[in-house]
């Protein structure tokens, strides 16, 4: 059975409760290590602590079932979230075990094991491990908190502002900023940055969110890509984009000018050189703007407008 779509469910679940407690969180585009999702507490210049969260998901109607965790994955600040279904019963049945819990696990070939028979619901074994949020947010908290400290490659965390911190993330781990982040990123804007690359970055972000952003667009964003142009051509004459069907296409309901957006995360060759990239673009019929954030930090930009006279 594919437990994908059950191991989204928990996902969502826990985004939920920790939006709820204002917790940010950062989800990776590619598992990497077991990492569903990233809790992240910059502490100076060099050091940080962070939360790896990875989230299962099982269906018990038939069959009892298990979770296998790589040994190597269980570190202090893991958490590991489990969503259990049942065909015909409404009832959420979702369970958090942290790193203590999971060490108590059956250990074998390198894996820890969780077995979960069909009557998990009368367990007491499950039932201590049930998921309470009034509880275990707070715990996520503290573990937060006391989580290793990490060395960051040397990134300047103290002098840097979200914007940055949230571009190393997506530089090292593949992760973009939440709904629940980007929204307050979006409604506490003043200015931006004076970096075209960020305020590229800044601006992705908006775009990969905008569908639920609502009475939100990126009309007022135009202007400010448009300053940062430093190609005569198109993006896609200057370079060899090589999975253009990454990038997606919408209509924003809530612009007022510019409602033609573009967005997707890009793997590009240039000047014979490979990047990740994140491309972005604004328009309409008449006037447009792309752009394109290399993981390095340069950027490539073009945009043409047509200019009326009375």
């Amino acid at each position: 059975m594919d437990n994908k779509p059950l191991e989204q469910l928990a996902e969502d679940y826990i985004k939920t409760r920790l939006a709820k407690a204002k917790i940010k969180f950062l989800k990776p585009n590619y598992d990497t290590d077991g990492t569903d999702l990233v809790l992240l507490n910059p502490l100076n210049k060099h050091l940080s602590k962070q939360v790896i969260i990875q989230s299962k998901g099982r269906n018990l109607t038939k069959n009892q079932s298990n979770v296998e965790i790589p040994q190597e994955y269980v570190v202090s600040n893991f958490i590991c979230f489990l969503y259990l279904e049942l065909d015909g019963d409404d009832k959420d049945y979702f369970y958090i075990f942290f790193y203590d819990d999971i060490k108590d696990w059956s250990l074998s070939n390198g894996k820890f094991t969780l077995s979960i028979p069909k009557g998990f619901k009368s367990h007491n074994y499950f039932n201590l491990h049930k998921f309470n949020s009034s509880t275990h947010t707070l715990r996520i908290s503290e573990l937060l908190n006391e989580s290793p400290i990490l060395r960051q490659s040397y990134v300047p965390f103290e002098k840097m502002s979200i914007t940055e911190i949230l571009f190393e993330m997506w530089k090292k781990y593949d992760a973009l900023p939440d709904l629940n982040l980007v929204q307050g990123l979006y409604d506490e804007f003043y200015e931006l940055s004076g970096s075209f690359s960020m305020d590229i970055f800044f601006i992705y972000s908006i775009a990969m969110h905008i569908e639920k952003l609502e009475y939100r667009n990126l009309d007022g964003f135009m202007q400010d890509l448009y300053m940062a142009r430093n190609l005569s051509k198109p993006i896609s004459e200057s370079l060899n984009i090589h999975n253009p069907e990454e990038i997606k296409y919408i209509n924003s309901d809530w612009a007022i000018v510019y409602s033609r957006l573009k967005f997707g995360q890009v793997q590009v060759t240039y000047d014979g050189i490979d990047y990740k990239g994140l491309y972005c673009y604004i328009g309409d019929s008449e006037d447009h703007v792309e752009a394109l954030l290399f993981d390095n930090g340069d950027y490539l930009c073009f945009g043409q407008r047509k200019f009326f006279s009375d």
